[in-house]
């Protein structure tokens, strides 16, 4: 062992001498300081005198010395050397002389502490400085420390884990993992490599409580075999990257990792040090990923010049960066000057290096760059005498979350007894070792760069190219790059492209002829001057290289062009064409030609193409297609009348045309006119509806349909006078124009405009420069009515211009009137952009990056597809350079962008433009962007065809590829053509690439109840007005519907009737009542405005099918009550519907507006029945009129300004009418305008009211950016009297009034926020997330709602506005995500709730498979109801959309029963079957005599999965007759003998909101540790959904059929994995159920019954009933199990669980039950599922009855007896239907109760 150390400094003297073993004397040191330090020889760190051994290291001037005589193991005695620099580093930073001798005392302490008698003891950090502290140079005693300290550090000095404490906590568990790799590389000149391995160390940062067991999981090969091996195939499914390990050759580990662990199992557990320590270190040499290639080429061009090129290419993912990127490129010794020019980055020649230091900050993935130089040498007569050796290029460099070895964090799992769950990052690095590349000479000689092309025509004997040159003066001599001047011999042109002081970039075009040219292009500047050799060929055309093909327009594949084919011209001259025979007219598209054929001709026909030249080529077109009239054809027209009045502006006549056979051909005779379309139907019998939009009665107007090969009319002479609504029109000037001084420099003009034509409710624009807004009212409107008022607006202006005026206008649907500003006239403009950056992102999103500076005039937008962006979307503005994303859904590639300030100045950037020369950028599209052939799509396929899509949307998946080469991140649209005129963005699904099928996927929906036959679809390629048309395609690639309920049209009127009536304050009321029908999918939700005629005051009702009155959602009757005055005095005026929306089940749509230019389709009108009756949507109300033109008038207007600390100003105002009064429910609206006439609306809330006198509020959020180095302008509109008149406050008026009216220094605020996130489906995966304040700091957390563990996801790429994860579990629940900051714990984003896209496909048994696909089906009893890529769906269907149908085990049915019942089974409310009484709905029970009732829908327990339904009085709405309650109580594990042996209460729920009818809750419970755990606790995750159905429902679970009652709720709860304590033991879940009567009868009873039902379900029910109402539950005896179908049991408990018998909680008037669901032992997750309703029953409870309790006399059972509720199993989870049952008072007449039952839903439902 060790005999002596010594630590001796550069001059030999001993500083410290620690002599441990009596056979060394302290003089051995002088032999060592003779023999080693003044020894001039090469020195070996073990030195050998005489029988004495030395071994040292040296660390600065410091000599550490280990001798001994023995023969000592030297890799140990080094490892004990560096481990004691380590230890004194650790205790003073700088290990050097002075340090040693100011801490000599320390030192020695340590070295008796770290050996005894020469064996090393203990050499860990954490346990020394425990016991050996240092303080002012000197060492604490042990006698000052505590007993219990000392007894502390003997234990874990002397203990199993020396290097950690038990005590130790910390508020935040986090752990963090670097895998930190060097890469080693040297290549050959021929680019061989010579040899490559990596060094990797995983460092650990450790931050944990107590002693954590923790298990970390790396992808080495030897685990990824072993587990592939006993996975079978599954491993495969698991993706590449985890199947696949790395190959370690070498590997150590820290002391605390089990070394006989990871022989035995190659697992990697252990306990960690607290603090940062290095876990394992390893080596691997096989499979290296090079992160840079370098290839260099040097030719040395004689014996005085070098020509350098070196190119650095990245081979990592464009994702990544490389960081700090140094390239060091030698040069010989006798180098003179250095001409250095690159792409990107620094490079300066270093002499004292003799090298050229090459230096990039940022180097981006998937990216190469190239230096070139000019080396010129100094002549030397030694050169060849002593030649230059040569030395490889080298490379230093970082990149972040890459390594090269491949290794990857599997998993890091921590075991802590306290069972806290921990942070976990990772982190990858990987940087430089050895890198180094040798170089490739080249003796003189330059390639020539060669260029290829084809003449433009046939007959072209020339061919025509543009090059791009970049020429730049390395030596900085001149002071422009225009004083560069460019040559060449022959036809040339020179454009002139970009210039800085240095460099310029040109245009060369020339023309050719046939065969080789090399042209020479010389640059000069003054006398100096370079040329490049450019070789350039152009080959003769061949006229037999052109070919066409012929794509046909089929008419079975339901066509939406019109013309019969496509001919695609194949070869690069299809613009060669001199002439086309043909009957038809062609035009071109592209590479295509297009043929319209001729009305009367539907036959094949052939064309002739001429070239240009003496070649021509025949095609045959063929038949396009051939339909034969039927006769049986029924016409409508509506109205059916020659003089038609518009109710709403172009909602013109409509007709509907219904025929049977084959899908007709319909046109009209106009060729602007639209043609028919479908709308419902089924096959042979198809209704079509089209609109008469020709409002000049002298036209003729025909509908046509095809028969045979031609158009034949089957309607009469349809033309119609059609009386369209008027247009607002303006006055012809501004009344007034004034303008004000609002702060320095900034003014605000105010335009005047008195106006007495009628305002018809119509937005009216107002336009200033290159801004506009359009606003409707009240915004402008300052007095007056709609007859006759005042318009003033005020805007803020910078009073300067690129021009001596502005202009500023007002314009409506009908006419327009502007004014001219005189402002000061700017000349120069100076705005350099000096970076761009366009950037693919998702599903057609780009995010163009644009960085400007500011230096003279006011930065205001930059414009991108017609769309300006100002300050808000700048992410840092800093130095005068400000820096802008913008992310825009790019469906169709954009041209320019355009860059503009206040004054007006703009300048323009087209693609393709320079905006940059160092390095020469060009503004460019993504590649990925750039459209691709559509035509050469091939290998269409559908995961599933032949669809059944009745009443359900159908999942599906398009798979194709491309013939040619492609990107595979290439973006696909899949768009459903319902609209051949439009295609709806929201609807678009995208392509992903699948790697394993190297296919093209495309997850859609089939939307429920489309037309049966071929679906219509447009595969769209970068634009979304092209695409690869379906009818285009043969039979193979169509997808075909063969089961359907065909209906596309949305709801509509069928009566509106009105009235008006007075409340009990008095408030005045008109009572709408709407009939709303639709027949096929039924009625969903709908939105209704009305608008004063005269006041232009506006009620809004938003309703759903649950405030249904009476009806049902085919065909139902809603009610609207407006409350127009608490008086009966108003003006008198007519009130009209002026917006309609109305929607089905499955997203179509009715729409209605009185006037509008945007999305005006006549034929979805709702008011299609009443065209007759242009007054069916007005209604004049009668009243006590009283005309007030005196409008309310504004007490006070002031403001908090709240932007520091929320971004908000909170407004708030008062207004008074002495007279009429301020009208009810109308509320005025605050602006906030900016300079760039951007507006913020805030709607104010009514917070006092008292006829004449109003409070208003509101609280405005100031978006970033808005208003920033600028004012806002502040005004407020729309204040209503009662005597129908309104005003307002523009900013002028706010001014005249003392009011304020503007804010100043509105400061740039950056908050971190998510805004919006892209689609993810269920299965997980990859997510884009949208917002701002993002960094490289930046990280995920993901909260699941479905109990899976939380998430924290590192980004893998950065933006601003835009960061990019993967990883997210499958979840088919929503989630919630945070963006969170790593170093700043404050900066938190907002939660942002993430919708995946359930994709549920459909059975097989009734579609018929196409293809093979990675994607599993299975049974669904209910399909999403997502119609677009961007929703979701959050419907609750019977069985898991992914996973297989449960395997059935034997399970236990009802045994027959007796029919109860008098009369039996109710008579006629049901029948006798050998069970008992099967029921009709709605009645239940085992006698049929209880009734299920329709109720709204109860409210929302945000706090737990509870449900109370309180039970109003009739006749008084705030008496509560009766309450139900039921809840979810505890979990209880038995054993066999049912006694108890653990229980766990529900202390707190998180809850999350699928949908109006379905909200989710999620807790968990901690097993606590036991021997059957193997002392490690654990998780169970309870789930528990609650959805209320509204209508009658048939659902499945554990393959049994049940069908759910309206006004029903279910429980659905899903329970995971459990650690039993043994294997004999259950589980039970608790419930409650309770009815209380609240009516204070004296007289009542109480009854609950358990028992089996009888129809037919195999279920158990509970009732529970109080005087005449009832809460009836059913249990089905069945759950799923572990994937299977089991049996379980359902006991009646009393008020302590146990079995009945025990006491209850019963009464007279109040009963509560606890039900026990008895779940037996099993090992994955459990599904369990009830259902509950509230009944009327036709018999009050009595003491007649068994088991009843009534307050008048004893009951025949104790209380401990009575429990009474149904829980039954259905999917998923505890479902509970609620029904609540209404009954009156005892003994009435049965007509009575029907009566007061109708009288209660209509109160109900208002």
């Amino acid at each position: 062992m060790i005999s002596a150390l010594f630590l001796m400094n550069g001059k030999g003297e001993v500083l410290i001498s620690r002599i441990y073993r009596d056979d060394i004397s302290r003089g051995v040191a002088n032999a060592f300081r003779l023999e080693v330090i003044g020894s001039q020889e090469t020195r070996s760190p073990v030195k050998l005198i005489g029988s004495t051994s030395f071994m040292y290291i040296k660390v600065g001037n410091i000599y550490i010395v280990g001798v001994s005589r023995q023969n000592v193991n030297a890799c140990m005695v080094f490892e004990v050397l560096h481990q004691l620099v380590d230890i004194f580093k650790s205790y003073f930073d700088n290990l050097d002389e002075d340090s040693i001798r100011n801490n000599f005392v320390l030192v020695y302490e340590l070295l008796d502490e770290i050996l005894d008698f020469g064996y090393p003891q203990n050499c860990s950090t954490d346990v020394l400085k425990l016991y050996i502290t240092q303080g002012q140079g000197k060492l604490k005693s042990l006698d000052k420390l505590k007993q219990d300290k000392i007894s502390k550090i003997t234990i874990q000095a002397t203990g199993t884990t020396p290097w950690r404490t038990p005590d130790i906590k910390y508020k935040r568990n986090e752990l963090y993992i670097d895998v930190v790799e060097s890469v080693n590389l040297l290549m050959s000149a021929e680019g061989n490599i010579l040899r490559a391995d990596v060094s990797g160390q995983v460092m650990m940062k450790c931050f944990l409580s107590g002693m954590p067991e923790c298990k970390f999981g790396m992808n080495d090969k030897v685990i990824m075999d072993r587990e592939k091996s006993s996975n079978g195939g599954s491993a495969a499914r698991s993706g590449a990257r985890r199947a696949n390990g790395i190959e370690i050759d070498d590997i150590t580990f820290h002391q605390c990792v089990r070394l006989g662990k990871f022989d035995s199992d190659r697992t990697v557990s252990f306990i960690p040090p607290d603090g940062e320590f290095e876990l394992m270190r390893y080596r691997t040499t096989e499979h290296i990923n090079l992160p840079f290639k370098v290839i260099p080429i040097v030719r040395e061009m004689g014996r005085t010049r070098l020509e350098c090129s070196v190119t650095v290419k990245s081979n990592f993912s464009s994702k990544m960066f490389g960081a700090n990127v140094k390239v060091i490129i030698p040069t010989p010794k006798n180098t003179a000057v250095c001409k250095i020019v690159v792409a990107a980055g620094k490079a300066k020649y270093m002499p004292e290096q003799d090298a050229i230091i090459w230096r990039i900050r940022r180097f981006p993935g998937d990216t190469e760059f190239t230096l070139r130089a000019e080396v010129e040498l100094m002549a030397s007569v030694n050169l060849d005498k002593k030649a230059w050796s040569r030395p490889p290029i080298s490379m230093e460099f970082q990149v972040t979350m890459f390594t090269a070895s491949g290794f990857s964090v599997r998993f890091l799992k921590v075991v802590e007894k306290s069972n806290y769950t921990p942070i976990k990052w990772v982190r990858y690095l990987t940087k430089a070792g050895t890198y180094q590349n040798h170089i490739t000479y080249n003796q003189l000689g330059i390639d020539t760069p060669q260029y290829n092309r084809n003449p433009a025509s046939l007959t072209d004997t020339t061919c025509s190219y543009y090059l791009i040159f970049l020429a730049v003066d390395i030596e900085d001599q001149i002071n422009g790059g225009d004083n560069i001047s460019f040559t060449s011999q022959g036809s040339f042109s020179f454009y002139r492209m970009i210039s800085n002081k240095t460099a310029l970039i040109t245009q060369y075009d020339t023309a050719i002829p046939i065969g080789t040219t090399i042209i020479d292009i010389t640059a000069s500047i003054e006398s100096v001057s370079t040329s490049i050799n450019i070789t350039l060929n152009c080959y003769e055309n061949e006229y037999s290289k052109i070919t066409a093909k012929v794509f046909k327009n089929s008419l079975e594949f339901s066509p939406i062009a019109s013309y019969p084919a496509l001919v695609k011209l194949m070869g690069p001259f299809y613009n060669t064409i001199s002439s086309i025979s043909a009957p038809g007219t062609p035009y071109g598209f592209n590479s295509f030609l297009i043929f319209s054929t001729q009305p009367n001709d539907f036959d094949s026909f052939n064309i002739t193409i001429d070239f240009i030249g003496p070649n021509s080529m025949n095609v045959t077109i063929p038949r396009f297609y051939q339909y034969y009239l039927n006769n049986d054809i029924i016409f409508n027209k509506f109205p059916n009348q020659t003089e038609f009045n518009e109710m709403g502006r172009e909602y013109t006549p409509l007709y509907t045309i219904t025929s049977s056979g084959e899908i007709p051909i319909y046109k009209t005779n106009l060729n602007y006119s639209p043609d028919p379309k479908a709308i419902y139907g089924s096959p042979n019998n198809y209704t079509f509806i089209g609109s008469i939009n020709e409002a000049d009665s002298n036209k003729n107007f025909f509908i046509k349909s095809l028969n045979g090969s031609t158009f034949q009319n089957i309607t009469s002479d349809l033309k119609t006078n059609i009386n369209a609504v008027p247009y607002y029109g303006l006055p012809a000037s501004f009344y007034n124009f004034t303008y004000n001084q609002i702060s320095g420099s900034s003014q605000m003009f105010t335009a005047h405009l008195d106006s007495i034509s009628k305002y018809d409710f119509s937005p009216l624009t107002y336009a200033f420069k290159d801004y506009n807004i359009k606003l409707p009212w009240p915004f402008g409107f300052e007095n007056g009515n709609n007859f006759a008022n005042k318009l003033i607006v005020s805007f803020p202006f910078a009073n300067y211009s690129s021009v001596n005026y502005d202009t500023f206008s007002v314009s409506s649907f009908a006419n327009f009137v502007k004014m001219e500003i005189p402002v000061t006239s700017i000349t120069t403009f100076h705005r350099d952009a000096f970076f761009f950056e366009i950037i693919y992102l998702y599903d057609f999103n780009l995010l163009v990056k644009v960085n400007i500076s500011d230096e003279y005039e006011e930065f205001s937008y930059i414009e991108i597809m017609d769309e300006k962006f100002g300050y808000e979307k700048c992410v840092s503005d800093e130095d005068q350079k400000q820096s802008f994303e913008v992310i825009i859904s790019a469906f169709n590639l954009f041209d320019e962008i355009i860059i503009g300030d206040l004054s007006g100045n703009k300048r323009l950037f087209k693609m393709g433009t320079f905006f940059s020369i160092n390095p020469p950028n060009r503004l460019m599209q993504p590649l990925v962007m750039f459209e691709n052939d559509v035509f050469l799509i091939e290998n269409i396929s559908f995961l599933y065809n032949n669809l059944n899509v009745i009443d359900q949307n159908v999942s599906n998946v398009m798979t194709f590829n491309y013939s040619v080469g492609f990107d595979t991140k290439k973006p696909f649209g899949f768009y459903i053509l319902e609209d051949p005129n439009r295609v709806d963005e929201n609807s678009i699904f995208f392509s992903k690439w699948n790697p394993l099928k190297k296919m093209f996927e495309i997850e859609f929906f089939v939307k429920s109840n489309s037309r049966e036959g071929v679906v219509p679809w447009v595969l769209l390629n970068s634009n979304k007005y092209a695409g690869l048309l379906n009818s285009f395609l043969p039979s193979s690639s169509q997808l075909f519907i063969n089961q359907s309920k065909f209906d596309a049209y949305g709801p509509i009127f069928t009566g509106i009737f009105k009235n008006s009536s007075y409340g009990l304050r008095p408030e005045l009321i008109i009572d709408w009542e709407f009939h709303i029908r639709d027949e096929g999918n039924g009625f969903e939700r709908g939105y209704i405005e009305i608008r004063g005629d005269f006041d232009s005051s506006s009620y809004k009702f938003t309703f759903t099918k649950e405030n249904l009155k009476r009806g049902d959602i085919y065909n139902g009757i809603y009610i609207y009550s407006q409350i127009v005055s608490f008086n009966d005095s108003c003006y008198i005026q007519n009130y009209t519907i002026t917006h309609v929306e109305l929607y089905d089940r499955f997203g179509n749509k009715a729409m209605f507006k009185t006037m509008s230019k945007e999305d005006v389709d006549p034929t979805k009108n709702p008011f299609i029945l009443f065209g007759e009756d242009p007054n069916i949507n007005k209604f004049q109300l009668d009243c006590n009129e009283i005309v007030d033109d005196y409008p309310p008038k504004l007490l006070s207007f002031k403001f908090e300004d709240r932007l520091e600390a929320s971004n908000t100003i909170f407004f708030k105002f008062e207004a008074q009418c002495l007279y009429s009064g301020i009208k009810f429910a109308q509320y005025p609206i605050v602006y906030a305008t900016s300079k760039q006439m951007k507006t913020i609306q805030c709607i104010s809330t009514i917070d006092f009211y008292n006829y004449t006198y109003a409070l208003y509020s509101c609280n405005m959020e100031i978006p970033s950016g808005f208003g920033y180095k600028n004012e806002i302008l502040l005004s407020v509109y729309g204040f209503i009297n009662n005597g129908g008149y309104y005003s307002g406050f523009s900013t002028d008026s706010l001014k005249a009034s003392s009011f304020p009216y503007s804010i100043s220094n509105v400061p740039f605020y950056r908050k971190l926020s998510i805004s919006k996130t892209s689609s993810i489906t269920s299965r997980g995966g990859d997510l884009w997330v949208i917002g701002k304040e993002f960094d490289t700091n930046s990280w995920v957390y993901v909260q699941y709602l479905d109990g899976k563990p939380n998430d924290s996801l590192i980004p893998d790429e950065f933006h601003s506005t835009a960061i990019h994860i993967s990883g997210i579990k499958p979840t088919k629940m929503p989630f919630l995500i945070q963006v969170r900051h790593i170093t700043n714990g404050t900066l938190i984003s907002n939660f942002y709730r993430v919708e995946p896209i359930n994709f549920m496909y459909p059975d097989e048994s009734s579609s018929t498979s196409q293809s093979s696909s990675s994607y599993s089906s299975s049974s669904t009893s209910e399909s999403s109801t997502s119609s677009s890529s961007s929703s979701s769906s959050s419907s609750s269907s019977s069985s898991s959309s992914n996973e297989t149908t449960p395997n059935p085990t034997s399970l236990p049915t009802n045994a027959p029963q007796k029919c109860k019942g008098n009369p039996i089974c109710g008579g006629s409310n049901g029948f006798c079957s050998t069970t008992g009484c099967v029921c009709y709905s709605p009645w239940v029970g085992d006698d049929c005599l209880s009734k299920v009732i329709i109720v709204p829908q109860p409210s929302t327990n945000t706090s737990q999965p509870s449900t109370e339904i309180p039970i109003i009085d009739d006749n008084n709405s705030e008496t509560i007759l009766f309450k139900s309650l039921i809840s979810i109580i505890s979990l209880r594990e038995l054993d066999f003998n049912d006694k108890q042996v653990n229980q766990y209460t529900f202390d707190k729920w998180i809850y999350s909101k699928l949908n109006e009818t379905t909200n989710q809750y999620f807790t968990n419970i901690t097993i606590q540790p036991s021997a059957s755990n193997n002392y490690k606790s654990s998780t169970t995750n309870i789930t528990a959904t609650l959805q209320w159905f509204t209508k009658e429902t048939n659902i499945t679970f554990a393959n049994e059929q049940l069908q759910m009652k309206p006004s029903s709720i279910k429980y659905t709860i899903e329970i995971s994995e459990y650690k039993f304590s043994n294997g004999l033991n259950k589980l039970q879940l608790v419930m409650s159920a309770s009815l209380t009567s609240f009516k204070g009868d004296d007289n009542i009873c109480s009854l609950n019954k358990f028992g089996e039902t009888t129809n037919g379900d195999d279920s158990e029910y509970i009732k529970i009933q109080v005087d005449d109402h009832s809460l009836y539950g059913r249990f089905i005896k069945r759950a799923i199990i572990d994937s299977n179908i089991r049996s379980i049991s359902n006991v009646q408990l009393d008020s302590s669980f146990n079995s009945l018998g025990g006491s209850s909680s019963s009464s007279s008037s109040s009963s509560q039950l606890f039900i026990g669901i008895d779940i037996p032992i099993y090992k994955d997750y459990v599904q369990i599922d009830p259902d509950f309703s509230v009944i009327i029953d036709s018999k009050s409870a009595s003491i007649d009855d068994d088991n009843s309790i009534c307050s008048s006399s004893k009951s025949k059972l104790s209380k401990t007896q009575l429990a009474g509720i149904i829980i039954g199993s259905v999917l998923f989870g505890l479902i509970v239907i609620v029904a609540v049952t209404y009954h009156l008072l005892k003994k009435r007449k049965h007509t009575k109760m029907i009566n007061k039952i109708e009288n209660k839903l209509k109160k109900v439902g208002k």
